[in-house]
């Protein structure tokens, strides 16, 4: 398991825990923001940028499957963790929590070896998702990649000599696995 580090908000309403966590979790080498109630919460994320949310479900005023509703009805705050924490260790709970995008669910009193494992695979998958929507948002640019003059696609990928055999078999398919067009290769 690698050691990543990330900005973690916990939002619980009892103090001691908020305290206990944020100890826990900076001691790890987290940064750690802490909420005392949902609506500071949501106040927070949308104005930090945070890797994950510690979210606790009983809670005053606004209790954390609201806040978990509002995180994930929120375009831009939809694709941020949420780790549920809860003294309630009902089966409903875990099950409904999950369904409403929650990341992971974490009972009380927290397991210490349990929190840092489930924290770095939210971490890890949270990274993975990013890089995979900086990605997209670069495969948006193929648009404007088909408007290039044709000569800037012209060139064989490979040398098109007889003798010559191409080490790669498929470089002359493009990004979808279909033959390219304007590579004279035989495939």
């Amino acid at each position: 398991m690698t050691n990543e580090h990330g900005h973690i908000l916990v939002v619980d309403d009892n103090r001691m825990n908020r305290i206990k966590l944020a100890r826990g979790l900076e001691q790890q080498g987290h940064t750690v923001a802490v909420a005392e109630h949902g609506q500071q919460a949501i106040e927070m994320l949308r104005t930090e940028p945070f890797d994950v949310v510690l979210l606790d479900i009983l809670m005053p005023e606004m209790d954390g499957y609201e806040v978990l509703e509002r995180i994930k009805s929120d375009s831009a705050l939809r694709d941020i963790p949420v780790i549920v924490i809860s003294a309630l260790d009902e089966m409903d709970s875990v099950v409904r929590c999950i369904e409403m995008g929650a990341e992971d669910y974490l009972p009380k009193p927290f397991n210490p070896v349990l929190l840092k494992a489930r924290l770095s695979a939210s971490l890890q998958k949270k990274k993975l998702r990013d890089l995979e929507r900086a990605y997209c948002s670069k495969r948006s640019c193929s648009a404007r990649v088909k408007s290039w003059p044709r000569w800037a696609n012209s060139a064989p990928a490979w040398p098109t000599s007889s003798t010559t055999r191409s080490p790669r078999p498929n470089a002359a398919r493009d990004n979808y696995g279909q033959p390219s067009r304007n590579c004279s290769t035989p495939i």
